[in-house]
Order: structure tokens, then C-alpha cells, then sequence
């Protein structure tokens, strides 16, 4: 069976709305308040050193996702172990996401709703999307993602003129200690969980760089969630 293969464009449109995900629905780092860009901006430079690592560890096994580099690493029965524990903090997190986003439709268009419909739709959905393979998730966020990009460009021009800066200031009122704690809890959600992507980047096609698919869906999530 032919391995599945996804660009480099692709791969970075995937990755950057992964990042987004529900951060943009939850928010991360508020304990920053008027100074979260600044929480931003240093969480985006903690994430920058540890795709380094993500980087390293996809670009020393070219082809191979998580799974297979934990087999030629481990051997067949530790990396089992290992690979356990990855698969739980996946379910975890795609739990999670799924209860965010479900909880978020109810509140704001149907409240009187039962919330395990939601997520029951959601869950039919991601397992449609699994089905179809990654490749059709690239193709398909391939038109979704700028579609939604010049949505919030649109939002964010239309409401300009609400825009107060005077709301940013002053700058490290509570001092430094806020903000250097909601810029850890902004780099481990959403930043650091593309460790996740370890187990598609192995589907990249060749010649494309892992190095530079992080970066750019970093500077892409990044500046979006600033």
C-alpha cells in the first residue's frame, strides 16, 4: 500500500490551524492581562528552541513517523511503553478539544441543546476525517484556511476603529512574574502540543523541509493569536 503524502504548504496550513485550534476560542496565558502580547511573543521563543528538537528528531528518520522512529530507537517492546503513553495524551487532548468546542457551540447558538449531541457530531466528523486519510484533510484545509485567514483579516479591519491601545498600558504594571508564567502556560497550549505532528511529518513529500513547516506555522499561529 502506497504511503500517503502531503507538501510542504500543506503541512504548514494543518499545523498552523492545529495551533489555533481552541486557543482561539479559549484564550491561554490571561493571567498576563493588558501585557498577554508580551506572554505571547516569549512563548513563541520557548516554542522556537523546542522545535529545534521536534525538528532534529523528524529530519534524522526522513520517511518514518513517531511510531517507527520508537521501534528503530526502543526496539518492539519498550517503545510500546512509550508509545502508550503518547496515544493516551493524544485521546486526551483530542477529548478535550472536542468538549471545548461542543461547550462553546452550546453556550453561544443552541444552549437548551444536550452537550453529547455536539460532541457526538464532532466525534462523526473527526472519524469521517480520519477515514479520508491526511491527504484529503491537506486538500480540504488547503481552500478552508484562507478562506478563514481573510475572514478575521475582514473582522479585524471592520473593527478598527474600536481598536483603544491606551488598554495595553502600563506595560508590566504587576511586574515581570505574570507574565513570564502566562507565557509557559501559552507555550505548553497550544505551542509545545505539535509534538503531536511527529506522527504525520514522516508523510511529508520529499524535498520539503520539517524545519521549515514549524517555523512557519509558528509565525503563521502566532501572529494570528496575537
Amino acid at each position: 500500500m502506497e504511503k500517503e503524502a502531503i507538501s510542504q504548504k500543506q503541512a504548514i496550513i494543518i499545523m498552523s490551524t492545529f495551533i489555533i485550534g481552541s486557543s482561539a476560542i479559549l484564550g491561554s496565558g490571561t493571567k498576563a492581562k493588558q501585557d498577554i502580547w508580551i506572554a505571547t511573543i516569549i512563548a513563541m521563543v520557548m516554542a522556537s528552541l523546542i522545535y529545534i528538537v521536534y525538528g532534529r528528531i523528524s529530519s534524522l528518520f526522513p520517511g518514518k513517523n513517531i511510531y517507527e522512529i520508537m521501534d528503530v530507537l526502543f526496539g518492539k517492546v519498550l517503545s510500546k511503553i512509550f508509545l502508550l503513553s503518547f496515544i493516551f495524551y493524544a485521546f486526551s487532548l483530542g477529548a478535550l478539544v472536542i468538549r471545548n468546542f461542543s461547550e462553546f457551540v452550546r453556550i453561544v447558538s443552541l444552549p437548551e441543546t444536550p452537550l453529547c449531541i455536539f460532541a457526538f457530531s464532532a466525534v462523526i466528523i473527526n472519524i469521517w476525517a480520519v477515514r479520508g486519510g491526511i491527504e484529503l484533510l491537506g486538500r480540504f484545509l488547503s481552500i478552508f484556511f484562507p478562506v478563514y485567514i481573510i475572514m478575521i483579516i475582514s473582522v479585524t479591519l471592520l473593527s478598527i476603529s474600536l481598536f483603544n491601545f491606551d488598554n495595553l498600558k502600563p506595560v508590566l504594571y504587576d511586574g515581570i512574574n505574570p507574565v513570564l508564567s502566562a507565557s509557559f502556560s501559552i507555550f505548553t497550549f497550544p505551542f509545545a502540543e505539535v509534538v503531536l505532528f511527529l506522527c504525520l511529518l514522516g508523510n511529508l513529500r520529499k524535498n520539503s523541509s520539517v524545519y521549515k513547516v514549524y517555523y512557519r506555522s509558528l509565525l503563521i499561529a502566532g501572529t494570528l493569536l496575537l
